[in-house]
């Protein structure tokens, strides 16, 4: 959504953080998770046999893939222990995620990127199976000038992983 903004508003826009962020094209997308977790994917299509297209089968899916997206498997337990906490809800449903994924599919900024002239900073987990660093690169790459930050102990949220080297990287940037 930020990198849509910014290719319609640049004039808008002062800075932009790219964290994790998804490919400018979704056809451009890679995605590890498959090769990387083949045992959590086939729980995940068992479950979603079982449970079909219901929020339950939506919640569950969102857990398995939950499992998948650390570096570090306390922090991923803590994590998930406190999002199925009486009381929390993941928030996804699968009305909300087939909506995503038909708006999505054929949206292409990737001529836009060479077009920002403003600061912008990429960010990525070295382990991050769910949107592989080769994503983050590329879009280092395509923008010019823009900054590249690997967290070496994290996977797709460094922002929960890596807590203090994330914040010291956003304030460095936003100094």
């Amino acid at each position: 959504i930020a990198m849509a903004y910014a290719a319609a508003h640049p004039d808008h826009v002062a800075r932009l953080v790219l964290s994790d962020s998804v490919p400018p094209a979704w056809k451009l997308m890679v995605h590890l998770l498959p090769q990387v977790f083949p045992d959590i994917e086939a729980q995940d299509a068992a479950d979603a046999k079982r449970l079909g297209n219901t929020d339950a089968g939506a919640q569950q899916g969102l857990i398995n893939h939950f499992r998948m997206i650390f570096y570090n498997p306390a922090k991923r337990d803590a994590y998930l222990a406190h999002a199925l906490a009486p009381g929390h809800d993941l928030g996804f449903t699968p009305k909300v995620g087939d909506a995503m994924s038909r708006s999505t599919a054929a949206i292409d900024l990737t001529a836009a990127l060479p077009k920002f002239r403003f600061p912008t900073l990429v960010l990525t987990g070295r382990y991050d199976m769910n949107v592989a660093p080769l994503t983050a690169w590329n879009m280092y790459k395509a923008i010019p000038g823009a900054k590249f930050v690997v967290f070496e102990e994290s996977s797709h949220l460094p922002a929960y992983e890596e807590p203090a080297k994330y914040i010291q990287t956003l304030n460095h940037f936003f100094d």
